[in-house]
């Protein structure tokens, strides 16, 4: 059962969605970019509450998020992104259409006090779409003296990402493109992505990733540009360079072994700690 949304306002013939940047403006009916917000009437509601499409026991460093905690933590996705990227790992994931099964809260609860869990990892789809539901079980999380922790594109608007700041103990955002490529490729605003890395490390653990696609952000002024812009928000945050493969509808072939070696070379010039992620053993 769909529940009403948190930040919107209702308009004549329909509502303004203004969780993300994107502020979809929707008639009775449509479905926002992100596919798990609908208008109905003159409000906004959550298709995505209680909808689980994914879940399981992950290591932390999986997500990754290895300088945080060590030990391993409940996953739960649901459906959704507000991004386009068509290079996506988790695309079948973006229908609401993706099979999926209704859940109580007190069902994630129990199952992230179960098997040594940490706490609950939001995480598959791009978890602020779901931002009801994330708000929602973070505080009942944090009754369990449990933690929270988001792997996210980081596209979500200044006030409900201020709500999450004091209910996420870490992040794992990704740092996909630059400035120019953003829009085109993800559907989004470099900078917005930019100010959600700053703010959240500030308020709580940070750790960034930067999947590294051939003839878009592997280019060495390129990457360096976005290495200065990361490092001048906090060159201590650590950095994960991870090597692509095709997927999806991207068919650039995969990173080099002598491109991921090169980037982790400049991204060193900038920032403290850069770890390199799936790469071949032998490497």
């Amino acid at each position: 059962m769909a529940i009403k949304a948190e930040y919107y306002k209702s308009m004549e013939g329909g509502v303004q969605c203004l969780l993300c940047p994107h502020r979809c403006r929707l008639k009775s009916g449509q479905l926002g970019i992100c596919k798990a917000r609908i208008c109905r009437g003159v409000d906004l509601y959550s298709l995505s509450d209680g909808v689980i499409t994914s879940m399981g026991y992950d290591p932390l460093e999986k997500k990754p998020l290895t300088h945080f905690m060590k030990g391993s933590i409940f996953s739960i996705g649901s459906f959704g992104c507000n991004f386009h990227c068509d290079f996506c790992q988790n695309y079948r994931l973006l229908d609401p259409q993706a099979p999926q099964i209704k859940v109580q809260d007190r069902d994630l609860l129990e199952a992230a006090a179960a098997q040594g869990s940490l706490g609950i990892a939001y995480t598959y789809n791009e978890p602020t779409v779901n931002f009801e539901m994330v708000k929602r079980l973070s505080k009942k999380i944090h009754g369990q003296n449990q933690v929270n922790v988001m792997i996210t594109n980081g596209y979500i608007e200044r006030d409900p990402r201020r709500e999450l700041l004091g209910l996420i103990d870490a992040w794992n955002i990704d740092y996909k493109m630059p400035r120019e490529l953003y829009p085109g490729i993800c559907g989004g605003k470099e900078e917005v992505v930019l100010e959600t890395i700053k703010e959240a490390s500030l308020h709580s653990h940070v750790e960034v990733s930067t999947l590294l696609i051939p003839g878009r952000n592997t280019g060495e002024d390129v990457f360096r540009g976005m290495m200065k812009k990361l490092s001048e928000i906090n060159d201590e945050i650590p950095l994960h360079l991870s090597r692509y493969f095709p997927c999806y509808k991207c068919s650039i072939p995969e990173t080099s072994l002598e491109t991921m070696l090169l980037c982790e070379k400049i991204a060193k010039e900038y920032m403290k700690t850069v770890e390199l992620g799936n790469m071949p053993l032998y490497y």
